[in-house]
């Protein structure tokens, strides 16, 4: 599977990422996953990342999005 991530701002959640990929990774015996991040355009799947965003997101663009609020509760989570 090819797939595209977009980062709009780093956060804690993005390890995330390193832990499906390892995952994948650990399911062959030579070690090469079975997924390949490239450009947005060539991508079979879009992802959108995003760290306590202030601002409406475009989620036209993508097929799925994650809001990482950084482990805090939703009281100190952005309004958005």
């Amino acid at each position: 599977m090819k797939i595209s991530i977009d980062i709009l701002s780093h956060g804690i959640g993005e390890q995330l990422f390193d832990c499906w990929y390892a995952y994948r990774q650990s399911l062959f015996p030579d070690y090469a996953a079975d997924i390949k991040v490239v450009d947005h355009k060539d991508a079979d799947f879009r992802l959108l990342f995003a760290y306590m965003p202030d601002k409406k997101l475009d989620t036209s663009r993508h097929d799925m999005i994650l809001i990482c609020n950084g482990g805090e509760p939703y009281i100190v989570s952005s309004p958005i």
